[in-house]
């Protein structure tokens, strides 16, 4: 019997001290601290001293009740010769012990909300309003003023790249365009390279271009891996300036590539087709060098007293610099640059040995009459490496990729830009005629109406203007000494032309 009220005692006041204790952690994790030695101050944490005295005075209670529980104790020893009196307080104490955990329990969770509950309305008078904490936090280069720039500029040297709250992402290279956005007083400049924005200090910018030239004038033998190589370096050089994408593959699965130069959504478009004749590639040469010259000038550079930056945010050029790089490759190193083995067999057999006079794709198909409009006419009946149309119109990716990038960029003019001769050939007069005669100085000869499935063909009947322009003094393929009367002749001749639609 001893035992079980002792128990019963101890348990009480356990309970009840763990039931202080946890609600001093509860406040005390509530305010963020975890030395309630900190708050000494009664005005700061006042409830801390009426916590303390009353688990104190607790305590004392608890002991009181012990040592009465000893007297009683004695008290019951003496009568335990009664068997009666016994039982019945042997029943009331397992009463009691069946009862007093429950009520126990009952008393404590009735109270313990109250004292949850008086806490919580002192952390609500010492907390501060947190209400702030769910509004974004602006970016720490807005709070300074900044000046708007719209220039594009080149880095003096390498250096680190920062976020809009100056944090390190980066080292960024020099030689590269980026456009100045905006200028801002802490000595700071917003930079955007494509879709990127970084930020950098404004003393390492620099409007006059740095970036090493490498579409070099002097390669005897432009191919298509150069071509490509070029294609990339100024995609990453010039990226918000130049674009680049991927129309179509050719039967022995190289790319026909896509070039945009200026804004990619100005309202007009000149299309630019090159090098559909295998053997013509010195015009991609030659293409692919005015390209490279108009991206590095592009931010300060001017043409009749306007600037670069405006003629082409205007009007932008889409360019096809080689629409035949199977043909190409055949015309510069025969049957062995092609891959595909029947190709590869078909063109020994139809070409026979003379492959640098070579025309047509790698499927003997004379690409410039694919077209659907007067298509077989005064076609060969066979493969060729010349003026075979193939078996129906825009049976190759090639013509398609042409004719699907025109009837998609929707262009006010064309140029379509051969060898040889020096002449201009066109079916009516415009603007674009004129400015194309300016500057290359050619004979103009007007086409009659007969059509032969060429993309020019194609271009009169969606009723674009066009002109068709052969470069070059003697059949192609030419002579690299031609690569530099061609190229100064039409170094200006695309800006000229995108000023037309200048309003």
């Amino acid at each position: 019997m001893n035992e079980i009220q002792r128990e019963i005692i101890i348990c009480k006041i356990h309970k009840k001290a763990m039931s202080y204790i946890l609600s001093s952690v509860l406040l005390l994790s509530s305010l963020n601290c975890t030395d309630i030695s900190a708050y000494d101050n009664k005005d700061i944490y006042p409830s801390k001293l009426k916590m303390q005295a009353k688990y104190q005075s607790e305590l004392q209670g608890e002991s009181k009740t012990e040592s009465q529980l000893q007297t009683e104790v004695q008290t019951e020893s003496q009568l335990q010769t009664q068997p009666q009196p016994e039982t019945e307080t042997q029943t009331q104490l397992q009463t009691e012990t069946q009862t007093q955990p429950q009520s126990q329990a009952l008393t404590e969770t009735q109270t313990q909300p109250d004292s949850q509950s008086e806490m919580n309305s002192e952390y609500q008078q010492t907390e501060p309003d947190t209400s702030s904490e769910n509004t974004v936090e602006l970016p720490l280069m807005n709070r300074f003023k900044s000046k708007k720039v719209k220039k594009y500029a080149y880095l003096k040297k390498a250096i680190m790249s920062y976020d809009a709250n100056l944090k390190r992402i980066k080292k960024i290279k020099k030689g590269i365009q980026y456009y100045h956005v905006k200028k801002y007083k802490n000595g700071y400049s917003m930079i955007k390279r494509g879709n990127e924005v970084l930020y950098a200090k404004t003393k390492y910018l620099t409007y006059k271009s740095n970036t090493k030239t490498f579409v070099d004038k002097n390669d005897r033998l432009y191919t298509y891996s150069d071509m490509v190589s070029d294609i990339q370096k100024l995609k990453k050089i010039y990226p918000n300036i130049f674009h680049s994408e991927i129309v179509g593959k050719t039967p022995d699965k190289r790319n026909i590539y896509s070039i945009t130069l200026g804004n990619p959504n100005a309202n007009n478009t000149i299309f630019v087709e090159c090098s559909i004749h295998a053997r013509e590639y010195t015009n991609t040469h030659v293409l692919m060098k005015i390209i490279e010259e108009t991206c590095s000038n592009y931010g300060t550079g001017k043409y009749k007293g306007k600037k670069l930056s405006d003629i082409y945010n205007q009007t932008k050029l889409v360019i096809l610099p080689m629409v035949n790089p199977d043909g190409v490759s055949i015309s510069q190193f025969g049957p062995k640059s092609i891959r595909n083995k029947k190709l590869r067999n078909r063109i020994v057999k139809v070409g026979k040995g003379r492959y640098s006079h070579w025309k047509a794709n790698a499927r003997c198909v004379d690409l410039n009459r694919n077209f659907v409009q007067g298509f077989g006419h005064e076609s060969a009946k066979h493969p060729s490496s010349e003026e075979y149309a193939g078996k129906k119109p825009l049976s190759e990716p090639e013509a398609i990729a042409e004719h699907d990038t025109i009837k998609s960029c929707k262009p006010k003019s064309i140029i379509f830009v051969h060898e040889a001769g020096q002449v201009i050939y066109y079916r009516r007069k415009s603007k674009l005629l004129n400015v194309v005669r300016t500057h290359t100085h050619y004979k103009l000869e007007k086409e009659d109406n007969v059509k032969f499935g060429s993309a020019a063909d194609y271009a009169d009947k969606l009723g674009i203007t066009n002109c068709t322009i052969e470069n070059g003094t003697v059949p192609a393929p030419l002579s690299h000494w031609q690569f530099y009367g061609i190229y100064f002749r039409s170094r200006n001749l695309f800006t000229d032309a995108a000023m037309i639609y200048m309003k």
